[in-house]
């Protein structure tokens, strides 16, 4: 991450080093991939219950071959 990303995670109370939760990635296209996924519609979802947490909704995408 550059400082730009880091500011804005603190900016919104977000620890930059992923204390109090985790990053996770999902990869939509690689050298090893066949297909590229291409997401066109997602919105961020704060989900609350053993671990406050935000998420990404995905709800359309598509799969390009390469």
């Amino acid at each position: 991450m550059g400082l730009p990303i880091v500011r804005k995670l603190i900016q919104k109370h977000i620890c930059p080093c992923g204390e109090h939760g985790k990053f996770h990635t999902l990869v939509v296209d690689g050298p090893l991939f066949l297909q590229r996924i291409n997401i066109t519609k997602a919105k961020a979802v704060f989900k609350q219950g053993f671990w406050n947490h935000w998420a990404l909704d995905i709800q359309a995408w598509y799969v390009v071959a390469r």
